[in-house]
């Protein structure tokens, strides 16, 4: 549902640039304990809340990525031992893949077609 509304929202703001609007991805990747809690329950509506390393982690490590980059934490690059090309920031602490190692992210263009369906 969330994507949809993503997807929404980027085609009525194509619809008032006139124009397409490209929606870049980024990934940070964390490892660690996490803890799903569910509250709510009334009315048949429950929401889901995750917590933990592995999410302070993640939301870090796709802070410092740029639109289209894979950047995993330390924990995760420890985990992965050489598996994956790349080079670990003594800078940030942060991995990121060698030049060209990893394809990038694909990025997707959405435009305002008709009665609003993004095509």
């Amino acid at each position: 549902k969330r994507s949809r509304n993503g997807a929404r929202a980027a085609e009525i703001l194509a619809r008032r640039r006139g124009r397409a609007v490209t929606l870049a991805v980024k990934i940070g990747l964390g490892a660690g304990d996490a803890t799903i809690f569910r509250v709510g329950g009334a009315r048949d509506r429950a929401e889901a809340i995750a917590a933990g390393p592995a999410l302070t982690e993640a939301f870090s490590a796709e802070a410092v990525a740029s639109p289209g980059d894979v950047v995993c934490s330390r924990t995760v690059w420890g985990l992965l031992q050489g598996a994956a090309p790349g080079v670990l920031s003594e800078e940030d602490g942060f991995a990121r893949s060698r030049s060209g190692a990893v394809p990038k992210v694909p990025s997707f263009f959405v435009r305002s077609v008709g009665a609003g369906r993004a095509r």
